[in-house]
C-alpha cells in the first residue's frame, strides 16, 4: 500500500482552467484527465489524503466521479467543500473526513499556517489552496495541490523525503 497527498482538484470548475493554466480544453476533458492521472498512480489498496476543494460539480457527478478513483481517500475539508459536506453519499467517499490532521510528523490543512505544532522540531506542515505557488512561509512546508505537480497526487513517502532533505 502507497500513500499519496493532492488537493484542489476542483472538477467540474471551468474557471479553473483559466485562472490556474490547466491545460485542458475544458471540464469534462479535465475531469477525465485528473481521472486517468490518478488511477495510472494509484492502486486500489492505495490511500490518498485530499486536502481540500474537490469539486464544483453537482452532487451526482461529484460522487460519479468519486467513484472512478482509485484506492481509500481521506478529506481534509476545503473552502469549497462545504455544501458537499452536508450529503452523507459525498462523506461515504471518504474513510475519515478531518478539517485538520496532524500526526507525529505532519500537519495536514487545508491553508497554509505561519506556525504549526513542533514546526521547530521538523514536523512537516503539507497544505493546499495556493494551487501550487509557495506560500513564503518559511519551513518545512508545501503546497500539494494538483496544480503544481503537473496534475497528478504526489507520492507522500517521495514528497517527505524530499521535504527532510531540503532543510
Amino acid at each position: 500500500m502507497k500513500s499519496w497527498i493532492t488537493s484542489d482538484l476542483h472538477f467540474g470548475h471551468k474557471e479553473i482552467i483559466s485562472r490556474c493554466k490547466r491545460y485542458y480544453r475544458d471540464t469534462c476533458e479535465m475531469d477525465e484527465g485528473i481521472i486517468n492521472n490518478w488511477n495510472s498512480l494509484i492502486g486500489p489498496n492505495d490511500l490518498t489524503y485530499v486536502l481540500g476543494d474537490v469539486s464544483f460539480g453537482t452532487l451526482r457527478e461529484t460522487v460519479s466521479i468519486l467513484k472512478q478513483l482509485n484506492g481509500k481517500k481521506i478529506l481534509i475539508e476545503g473552502n469549497n467543500d462545504r455544501d458537499l459536506l452536508v450529503s452523507s453519499e459525498f462523506r461515504d467517499q471518504f474513510e475519515n473526513i478531518h478539517t485538520y490532521l496532524e500526526t507525529d510528523d505532519l500537519v495536514l490543512f487545508h491553508y497554509p499556517i505561519s506556525d504549526w505544532n513542533n514546526r521547530l522540531k521538523g514536523t512537516i506542515h503539507f497544505h493546499g489552496h495556493l494551487h501550487g505557488k509557495p506560500s513564503g512561509i518559511k519551513g518545512r512546508i508545501k503546497d500539494v495541490s494538483i496544480d503544481g505537480n503537473n496534475m497528478k497526487p504526489y507520492n507522500m513517502v517521495d514528497l517527505i523525503r524530499e521535504m527532510r532533505k531540503d532543510k
